[in-house]
């Protein structure tokens, strides 16, 4: 059962439109974020390794669309939150099982969602998201340079349906 949500998981991933160093984009949904000038960021539950680097590439993309970022006061508020979903299956061991590392495989899907709303509103008035499968082994590290070019250009694409 968990190797077809795997499977169907693995099939939404790749239907989306674009596809940088295996981020997949998903458009945003407009309902009217027409009219900002300026924006600010508020970052949940980044992990301290890439909030610098999200924040900064999605500030990148936002002032090409012709909005200008600010640290506090905009017109605004761009929500960018971090969401995980575990694909870990367990392994179990016999008794013959000699393990030279004691770290195992991880799999999951890390998305980035990001939720436009106007200052002081609740009403989310537009939102996308990226995502990437991770399968992590013992001894892996983040390429944060590779990763900062294509999180600017997955948030380029993603952005593309912003008004």
């Amino acid at each position: 059962m968990n190797q077809i949500g795997t499977l169907l998981l693995v099939l939404v991933l790749s239907s989306c439109t674009t596809n940088y160093l295996g981020i997949s984009v998903t458009e945003g949904d407009v309902s009217d974020p027409s009219g900002f000038q300026s924006f600010e960021v508020d970052a949940v539950d980044l992990p301290a390794f890439l909030g610098p680097i999200l924040v900064s590439n999605f500030s990148v993309a936002m002032a090409e669309r012709g909005l200008q970022p600010v640290v506090e006061g905009g017109e605004a508020v761009v929500t960018i939150r971090y969401e995980q979903e575990d694909l870990t299956t367990a392994v179990s061991h016999d008794a013959f099982d000699e393990r030279i590392d004691e770290g195992s495989d991880t799999r999951f899907v890390a998305r980035i969602v990001v939720e436009v709303r106007a200052r002081n509103a609740s009403e989310v008035l537009w939102s996308g998201s990226i995502q990437r499968l991770h399968n992590i082994r013992p001894g892996d590290y983040m390429h944060t340079g590779r990763a900062s070019v294509a999180f600017l250009d997955a948030f380029r694409d993603m952005l593309s349906s912003y008004p």
